[in-house]
């Protein structure tokens, strides 16, 4: 039999209810933890953190203790912090992993196995500022593409351009170029006032391009077999990224492998959303 592992949950009531379904069926979890005590944690081999309010400060406490951590939740930007805490996984050889939902999409899953070294990106999304949302804020759509592309991409960042529209209070409209030290180019549209809600992603390399519909859950593939082009059409379940996301941080204790979206990644993300600031001050 492999290893079985002890694993907490540190939130409220809720939200431990609910991770907790997805983690007792997988075969590897022994026991399940929770609580929304960060001493009430005891001896386990990985805590999920589900509380939005510290949670950096309590992955650094677990960590030192040798406890793998996966911290779900809006993606930190501290950038102090995050060095911090790469510090202390260097040097524990913990794993972190943080909830980049737009990388643990299956659909996007899928179109990394398809094309993992992209030469060119598109990502475009537009809200119908009249349906969307009272809270929603185009800097974290911004940053859910900006995540995945700069994740799916993994190299350097050469070259970033970013055209802001609105008051500074909340932006508009906005274009950003990339340019990443392997070569590939990646832009992203963004904008809150459109006639309709769209979510699309194109990436392509020298064999095809993959034209993602996020909101339909749908990919169209355009290829050429000998000199026959190929279109296919290919549709997702409701499958939660939640489960991958939980799939993949057990996996990567258990084979001692890095985490797949962690403290390497974001602190690479948040140093790029510098670069992306300062090019709209200039």
């Amino acid at each position: 039999m492999g290893l079985l592992l002890t694993v907490g949950l540190l939130g409220d009531a809720d939200r431990n209810s609910t991770w907790e379904q997805y983690l007792r069926p997988h075969p590897s979890v022994a026991k399940v933890v929770l609580t929304k005590n960060l001493k009430a944690v005891g001896k386990v081999d990985a805590c999920i953190i589900l509380n939005d309010k510290d949670a950096l400060q309590q992955a650094y406490t677990l960590l030192r203790q040798g406890i793998h951590c996966f911290i779900v939740g809006k993606l930190p930007t501290d950038l102090p912090m995050l060095i911090r805490l790469q510090q202390t996984v260097e040097e524990g050889g913990s794993i972190l992993q943080f909830a980049n939902w737009s990388y643990f999409n299956p659909v996007s899953l899928w179109m990394m196995e398809q094309v993992p070294k992209p030469r060119i990106m598109h990502f475009s999304r537009e809200v119908n500022s009249k349906h969307a949302d009272a809270g929603t804020k185009l800097d974290l759509l911004w940053l859910d593409d900006m995540a995945l592309a700069i994740r799916w991409v993994n190299s350097g960042v050469y070259k970033i351009e970013t055209q802001s529209v609105g008051s500074p209070t909340q932006t508009i409209s906005r274009n950003t170029y990339i340019q990443f030290d392997n070569g590939t180019t990646a832009s992203l549209f963004h904008t809150r006032h459109a006639t309709e809600n769209r979510h699309i992603r194109y990436v392509s390399d020298e064999r095809m391009i993959l034209e993602s519909n996020v909101i339909e859950k749908n990919v169209t593939s355009t290829f050429y077999h000998e000199k026959d082009l190929i279109i296919d059409n290919k549709s997702f379940t409701q499958d939660l990224p939640a489960s991958q996301a939980i799939n993949r941080f057990l996996k990567s204790i258990l084979m001692h492998s890095k985490s797949d979206y962690g403290i390497y990644d974001l602190v690479r993300l948040v140093r790029t959303i510098a670069k992306s600031n300062a090019s709209i001050s200039k």
